[in-house]
């Protein structure tokens, strides 16, 4: 069985206090936290954040949450400073900004580890069917072999068409991570990559650190929230 954690910052470089905005009355957090706790192949929820106006927030609610340092630098890390010293085989990096996440994406993302031993890391994709979405820079691309195998991500449209006249076809990343305890260890203790620094996506480093990359394909569409802009299209919609 699997753990959930939900890394929670903050100081949001783009988006200040993202974790506390309001959504139909309830903090973005515990709408990511209330997901989690129905996915039925995961055993623990447990929010990590560096902010006590976070901290008291979930614990009001009744909330699995815990303090971590603040001298972490990337989410992946704050999950591991939770999950290191828990006994669980899986530990699901469950990104605070997808509200509304499909349950079903995250069980059946956990089931890709769960099936297939040589998968370090098992994470969501969907087909682009935004146009307007390819050539966005927050919407990271992925490209993946017949086996599923992720060879590349991307904030450029990958991969590019030469030929005009061939179907195009563009996938994006969902903001979901399963990984291998083992797998986990080994990626926070990795030295940040060359890719990752041009392109600001943790991913590559275990693209260039050989670590295997298998994405689970879904029609579910996310809803993520990384901008104030982002947070007004949504309340559009509901």
């Amino acid at each position: 069985m699997s753990l959930i954690v939900i890394p929670a910052r903050y100081g949001s470089t783009r988006f200040p206090g993202k974790p506390l905005v309001k959504i139909n009355g309830k903090e973005m957090v515990l709408h990511v936290y209330d997901r989690a706790k129905m996915v039925k192949n995961a055993l623990e929820v447990i929010i990590a954040t560096d902010d006590i106006r976070i901290y008291d927030c979930a614990k009001k609610y009744g909330a699995k949450v815990e303090m971590t340092s603040s001298d972490i630098k990337s989410g992946t890390d704050r999950v591991w400073e939770v999950a290191k010293n828990k006994s669980y085989e899986i530990i699901v990096n469950l990104q605070g900004d997808e509200p509304f996440i499909d349950t079903n994406v995250i069980e059946q993302t956990i089931e890709v580890l769960e099936n297939d031993n040589e998968v370090d890391i098992s994470t969501p994709v969907t087909k682009i069917k935004n146009i307007e979405e390819v050539n966005d820079p927050n919407i990271v691309k992925v490209v993946f072999n017949d086996k599923n195998y992720a060879i590349y991500f991307s904030r450029a449209s990958i991969p590019f068409y030469r030929d005009a006249n061939i179907d195009k076809r563009y996938y994006k990343h969902i903001g979901l991570y399963c990984f291998r305890k083992e797998s986990l260890k080994r990626f926070v203790e990795l030295p940040q990559s060359k890719l990752e620094k041009i392109e600001k996506l943790e991913q590559l480093r275990a693209i260039e650190a050989d670590m295997k990359i298998k994405v689970f394909k879904t029609d579910y569409d996310s809803i993520s929230i990384d901008t104030p802009s982002d947070l007004e299209k949504l309340k559009n919609l509901t």
